[in-house]
């Protein structure tokens, strides 16, 4: 199932469940952060986030068949803030390589951002990379992103330079991902330069395309 179609069907069941229920599964959502925050990936099973939430496990499979469920909608939530970063932006009206090396650093910034501030986002980052129930989210997003970068952000090249924005596109939200990847998992690096020598490497990957002066 893709990002897509997992956030609408997700948003479909919250619109049919009562309200009663939302706040039982935003419990639910909590309890998972704060175990995952505090005590690691080690400790999150079932009934700790049944206990966590205040509710009983039966209640908890009424919501979530297992716990990768759970971890499966928590990192669509993750996943969403981040690409929100990227599909905020108006890359399209960009027309110097400096701007776009700055605007993309400043995707870069936000996106680590987005990532840090989400509680639990560094776990949940790992856990994408770590568990094979959460990859193909992961790589959802990922093409998801690439082709908006393709079909929206830079729309209106012309059909035959579009055409060459595919692996281009892939190969930048693989190397800006891998970025901040490398920034929550390393903190003695340093921040300023590993995000601009990024975005200077994405920038790179248009030069024969945007055209950029």
């Amino acid at each position: 199932m893709s990002i897509d179609a997992l956030q609408t069907k997700t948003e479909a069941s919250d619109t049919q469940l009562g309200e009663r229920a939302q706040k039982t599964r935003a419990k639910l959502f909590q309890a998972a952060q704060d175990i995952l925050s505090n005590e690691g990936y080690n400790a999150l099973n079932t009934n700790a986030v049944a206990k966590r939430a205040g509710v009983t496990p039966p209640t908890f499979y009424r919501h979530f068949p297992d716990k990768f469920a759970l971890l499966w909608e928590l990192s669509a939530k993750l996943l969403a803030n981040r690409d929100a970063v990227i599909m905020d932006r108006e890359l399209a009206e960009i027309t110097t390589k400096n701007a776009f090396v700055e605007e993309t650093r400043r995707i870069l910034e936000r996106t680590l951002a987005a990532t840090v501030n989400f509680q639990a986002g560094v776990t949940l980052l790992h856990l994408l990379r770590a568990l094979p129930e959460l990859q193909e989210i992961r790589l959802s997003s990922h093409r998801t992103m690439a082709d908006y970068l393709v079909a929206e952000a830079f729309g209106g090249l012309k059909s035959e330079e579009r055409s060459k924005l595919v692996l281009r596109a892939r190969l930048a939200i693989e190397i800006g991902y891998a970025t901040i990847e490398l920034l929550v998992e390393d903190g003695t690096q340093d921040e300023a330069t590993i995000l601009s020598r990024a975005a200077h490497a994405i920038a790179e990957l248009y030069d024969d395309v945007l055209h950029l002066t």
